[in-house]
Formats: C-alpha cells, structure tokens, sequence
C-alpha cells in the first residue's frame, strides 16, 4: 500500500516530537560523537570542502564543529535560503552568520562567496539535517525539499546525514521520484553506508 503525504507528515512529526525531547546535555553529547564517527570516515576526513548546516532547535548541533573547521582554515560553506531554494556561501569566521530564515543563522556578506561545485573535485561533503532517515538512505526533511532541489542541481556532491539514533525509522519511508537518497547516515551509535 502506497503512503500518502499525511503518512508522511505524521512519521515526521512522530520523529520530531521524540528528538525535541531530547535534554541539550544529552543532544550535546550525542552530536560530538557523531561527528567522532565523522572524523574516522576517510570521505569526511580527506574532504576540499564542507558544505554545514548551521543547527537549529534539536538538530544534531554543528556550531561547535564548524567554528573550530574555521579555525584549522577549512574551506566552510554554509547554506542561505533564496526563494524555494537553499545556496551555499563560504565564510571564514562563525561571526558572518546572521539570523535569516525562520530566525536560523546564514551567510550576511555573501559576495563572490558562493559555492561552485567542480571547483573542488568531488571532494565536496554535506552534512545533511533531516527529522527521519531510514537504513536505505531515503530521508525526510522538514518539508520544503530544499536539499533535494539542491542535490538535483549538483549530484556528484558526499551527502551525509546527521541524526540521533531514534531518528532512524523502522522500515521504509515514504517517498517520491525527487526524493534524494543519502551517501551514509551518521548517528551516534552507528554509521550507515548506502551500496549505490
């Protein structure tokens, strides 16, 4: 039986409603080692560019991560919301990130910044945001579809999921032809690697 969009909408919010319950110490926790099982991934450790989301919320946070990326002179980008879609600009301290979309911290000084895949040879990594991912690499967002827009658009580009682990759905969710898959899903218990 097919699942409808509402079938999606209350396994999102069902996921969303446990991860908002999460304490900050343990979200704290949990979010550094995901991104201890991210620095033994040769993908995410040998990587030109990372391309962050700047967390909101109960996201898996990133800021911490991002702002010492910034201090080792990483090539950073981080994501700005232009219309129906998300555009990545580079920026070399945390403090050119402004409240923009739905109060979430962007790019402000955005000149001759923005990402141009190619530039770095498929070495590019995404650290992708979701509220459900499953053991297939399927994922649901937040509902908009900025990310799978974006990877439509630049297609040869690492997608890596970030989530807790009761984010990871019992099955197979829901999807659609635009639906995106992920390269691996990253939680703090495990990493998943999806056979292309």
């Amino acid at each position: 039986m097919m699942e409808t969009i509402s079938d999606k909408n209350s396994i999102r919010l069902r996921h969303l409603r446990k991860r908002d319950k999460l304490k900050l110490s343990d979200r704290e926790s949990m979010s550094r080692d995901i991104f201890a099982h991210l620095n033994s991934i040769d993908e995410y450790k040998n990587a030109d560019a990372y391309l962050f989301y700047v967390d909101y919320r109960s996201e898996v946070i990133t800021t911490p991560v991002i702002k010492e990326m910034l201090k080792q002179k990483k090539t950073v980008y981080c994501p700005k919301v232009e219309g129906l879609d998300i555009v990545f600009y580079r920026i070399s301290s945390f403090d050119e990130l402004k409240s923009g979309y739905q109060e979430i911290l962007e790019p402000e000084d955005i000149a001759l910044n923005r990402f141009v895949p190619g530039v770095h040879d498929g070495k590019t990594v995404v650290i992708v945001p979701g509220s459900v991912f499953d053991s297939e690499g399927n994922r649901l967002g937040y509902g908009k579809g900025f990310y799978d827009r974006f990877f439509a658009k630049h297609p040869n580009l690492t997608k890596i999921a970030v989530g807790f682990d009761l984010q990871i759905y019992d099955g197979t969710l829901p999807g659609n032809k635009n639906d995106i898959k992920m390269d691996m899903i990253v939680t703090e218990r495990q990493v998943i690697r999806i056979n292309g």
